[in-house]
């Protein structure tokens, strides 16, 4: 979605965010909820695409920065596009 991909850019992310507005991940990844709110989870995927990290204590204050710590520790590179 072309909001998601402007969101990631002014955040400064190196990395692809995901928009989910018909609910189909929540529901795949067990976090919907009722009324058409989702847990905040960040599932971090290596750049083969394997799940490699799940963030269930998503603080929304150092949310982004807590992140870009976290790929630094499991060595996930920018993805070359």
């Amino acid at each position: 979605m072309e909001k998601t991909k402007k969101f990631a850019e002014e955040l400064g992310n190196k990395f692809p965010i995901l928009a989910d507005p018909e609910r189909k991940a929540s529901v795949l990844f067990g976090v919907d909820r009722v009324f058409g709110l989702s847990k905040r989870v960040t599932f971090i995927f290596d750049n083969k695409g394997k799940l490699v990290e799940i963030d269930k204590k998503v603080n929304l204050g150092s949310h982004g920065k807590d992140i870009v710590t976290k790929l630094d520790e499991l060595k996930i590179e920018k993805r070359e596009e």
